[in-house]
C-alpha cells in the first residue's frame, strides 16, 4: 500500500504568470490526480468528515493538477468535497442530508458558508487561505449576496452546453420529475441552464437501475 508521506504522485503542475513577473511560478512536478484519491484518503479514514480534511490537508500541501469532486459517506453522514485546480491548492467541503442527491458536472456548489468553516466548522470546511485567496484576486462575482462558488469556479461555455448542463438537466428531470417545470416556453429549467439546483431531494427513493438509466443516456436524449 502506497503511503502519501512517502510517494505522492508525479504529474506536471503548469506555470503561472509570465516569468520576470512577482507571481511567476515554473512549472515543476507534483499534484494529486482523481486516481491517487482512494489509495492515500481510503486507508487512513474512519469517516466521511475525516476524509475531507486529510484530502482538503494533502491537496494544501502538494496541490493539484485538475479541478475535482468527491463524496465521502459514512453511517451518519455524506461530505462533499470540491478542489479548486490545477496549481492552486483551494477547496471546499459542505455536508450534505442524507436523503438527498446530486449529479457533478462542473464546479457545482451554490453556496458557502464562510463563517461556519472558519469558526464551528459543522457542515462547511475549506482550505485555510481559501477566504483570503477570494478577496485578494477579487474573485467574488456576488452583487449585494452571498458568495456563489459556482459563478466564481465554475464553468459556463458552449461545450458545458453540449455536454454537461444537458446531462444534469435529464438526471434532475428523472428524479425530480414534477418539482420543477423543465419543458415548454415557461420551462424553470432547461438543457442550457447554468442555474440548475446543485442538489436535491428525489421524489421516490433511488434504485441502481435508476442511477444505470440517468449515466447511460446518450447525447440525443439531452434535449427538450
Amino acid at each position: 500500500m502506497r503511503g502519501c508521506s512517502e510517494q505522492i504522485p508525479c504529474c506536471l503542475l503548469l506555470l503561472k504568470g509570465r516569468k520576470g513577473s512577482s507571481n511567476y511560478s515554473p512549472e515543476k512536478i507534483g499534484g494529486i490526480g482523481e486516481e491517487d484519491i482512494v489509495t492515500i484518503v481510503l486507508p487512513y479514514i474512519k469517516s466521511a468528515r475525516e476524509g475531507v480534511i486529510r484530502l482538503g490537508g494533502l491537496l494544501e500541501k502538494y496541490g493539484t493538477y485538475e479541478m475535482n469532486a468527491i463524496a465521502f459517506q459514512d453511517e451518519n453522514e455524506i461530505w462533499w468535497l470540491e478542489s479548486i485546480g490545477r496549481d492552486i491548492t483551494g477547496w471546499q467541503g459542505v455536508s450534505l442530508m442524507t436523503a438527498m442527491w446530486l449529479l457533478q458536472i462542473s464546479w457545482d456548489l451554490t453556496a458557502f458558508d464562510f463563517e461556519d468553516a472558519f469558526r464551528q466548522e459543522e457542515d462547511h470546511l475549506c482550505s485555510s487561505d481559501l477566504r483570503e485567496f477570494i478577496a485578494e484576486n477579487h474573485l467574488d462575482l456576488a452583487l449585494c449576496k452571498a458568495f456563489n462558488p459556482r459563478d466564481t469556479f465554475g464553468t459556463h461555455s458552449d461545450l458545458d452546453h453540449i455536454y454537461n448542463t444537458p446531462r444534469a438537466w435529464v438526471a434532475q428531470k428523472y428524479f425530480n420529475p414534477t418539482t420543477s417545470k423543465w419543458t415548454g416556453d415557461d420551462a424553470e429549467y432547461t438543457p442550457l441552464s447554468d442555474n440548475l439546483p446543485w442538489c436535491r431531494v428525489p421524489e421516490k427513493k433511488i434504485t441502481v437501475e435508476d442511477i444505470k438509466w440517468v449515466l447511460s443516456k446518450p447525447l440525443s436524449a439531452y434535449t427538450l
